[in-house]
């Protein structure tokens, strides 16, 4: 979705005046004319506002007396802004002009944000979705009492929008790859100036948002990082941590996954940059297979505790399926055994509403290297199907000693949306397919 400029006529705001000393709330020092306030968007984003402003929105606001220093009139106030863009304040008290003729900046920010430290806006990625991601801010002035209509406040993004399309060899639009984008997750945005300070060493990996064909992710600004993308069991880096991406611009590439490229990664269209718009790139990157990542794709902090339910302890349950327990590295974790000497196994799990995607480790029995296939299917009739490496650790009886478990695999499988009802069942075929699974995680 695209966002606009949003013009609208103002809403004159109602008179008050209050008064306090703290950050999260005003200091009126002089009684006079109401300030008049409407917020405006700038150019085209894809963002959490939308199209507009929902209405429902808050933003902060100062007051801050021109000339050396930061004399905030009115500090850090919130208030709540329609959908046409008209600023009233959220407690009901309009601030107010300095009835002496001083003059005063504006400066507004959102998402409002209470406890501010030294007017210093907390940026933090971590644990969030893209849609949670934003971060506009805008100066405006000198204004004094004299000032009889409205000030127009035009918020411009802080953040980063990137956006890639994935292709196949062939050049085909693909919907199967996810993608992990690794940059730095936390800045401070100091809203006395509007500085940015990245925070280098919160670096970490983080899902990017699948959007049909392609991928996207909300940054903080600078240089640094990889995106690695997996499609079909197979992983691709791109190295950007030479691209400088600047505050308020979209960048949208394209790139394609192709296994078989000589040199892992070729330039065959620079991608332009223009404020916050789609821009439609000349070419595409190529990106050659990993060769030390094959399969699901690295995951920054491993996760071997499942989060749905396995079966308990080794009774057979459902088909040629059983309980039981992996250890390694001092850890010991639940598993799902399938399949015996004779036969393929089977095991369905409930997995509950509102998840997208799946994670789990698997292995094939320690000496079958006949490469087996687990198959992954939900009740929404989406199927995967994945060759398994055997590991010399599953073999006898729970619990198994994985051996080399650094070098396993963590397969991931996109997945529709779940309503509560949603299973998703791990079963191999034939005699002698035998696979350990653990780390089981649906979200």
């Amino acid at each position: 979705m695209k966002v606009k400029c949003i013009f609208a006529s103002a809403v004159i705001a109602l008179l008050g005046l209050s008064s306090c000393n703290n950050d999260d709330n005003v200091e009126i020092k002089d009684e006079a004319g109401i300030v008049k306030l409407h917020a405006a968007l700038n150019e085209a984003v894809n963002t959490r506002l939308g199209t507009a402003w929902a209405g429902t929105e808050t933003l902060g606001f100062y007051m801050v007396e021109v000339g050396e220093g930061f004399d905030a009139v009115v500090a850090n106030k919130e208030y709540m802004v329609s959908s046409i863009g008209a600023m009233t304040a959220a407690d009901g008290v309009e601030a107010t002009y300095p009835k002496d003729g001083r003059d005063v900046n504006f400066i507004s920010y959102f998402p409002y944000t209470a406890g501010l430290v030294n007017h210093v806006y907390p940026i933090d990625f971590t644990n969030k979705e893209i849609d949670d991601h934003d971060l506009v801010y805008a100066k405006v002035g000198p204004y004094n009492q004299t000032q009889e209509g409205a000030v127009t406040i035009p918020h411009n993004h802080q953040l980063t929008l990137l956006a890639v399309h994935v292709q196949n060899e062939e050049g085909e639009a693909i919907s199967t790859a996810t993608a992990k984008i690794n940059r730095p997750v936390k800045a401070s945005f100091d809203l006395k100036d509007g500085s940015l300070t990245v925070n280098a060493a919160s670096a970490t990996a983080l899902d990017m948002a699948v959007n049909g064909t392609k991928v996207e992710a909300m940054i903080i600004p600078g240089t640094a990082g990889e995106i690695v993308f997996v499609n079909e069991e197979k992983s691709f880096t791109w190295d950007i941590s030479e691209i400088d991406f600047l505050a308020g611009k979209k960048y949208t590439y394209t790139v394609k996954l192709i296994p078989s490229l000589v040199p892992a990664v070729e330039v065959v269209g620079i991608a332009t940059i223009t404020p916050w718009e789609d821009v439609v790139e000349e070419g595409a990157i190529d990106l050659d297979e990993d060769e030390e990542n094959p399969g699901g794709g690295e995951q920054t902090t491993a996760v071997y505790t499942s989060n749905v339910a396995l079966p308990e302890g080794t009774s057979g349950v459902q088909t040629s399926a059983y309980g039981g327990k992996v250890e390694f590295d001092g850890g010991s974790y639940d598993c799902l055994k399938l399949g015996t000497g004779s036969a393929g196994g089977s095991y369905e799990v409930a997995i509950g509403a509102g998840k997208t995607k799946l994670s789990f480790y698997a292995c094939a029995w320690g000496t079958d290297t006949t490469s087996p296939e687990l198959i992954v299917s939900t009740s929404a009739s989406e199927s995967q199907t994945i060759k398994l490496v055997a590991n010399s650790g599953a073999s006898g009886s729970s619990p198994y000693t994985i051996v080399n478990v650094s070098d396993m695999t963590l397969y991931t499988m996109n997945i529709a949306e779940t309503a509560a009802e949603t299973t998703v069942t791990f079963s191999t075929v034939e005699s002698k397919k035998r696979a350990l699974i653990f780390g089981v995680n649906a979200e």
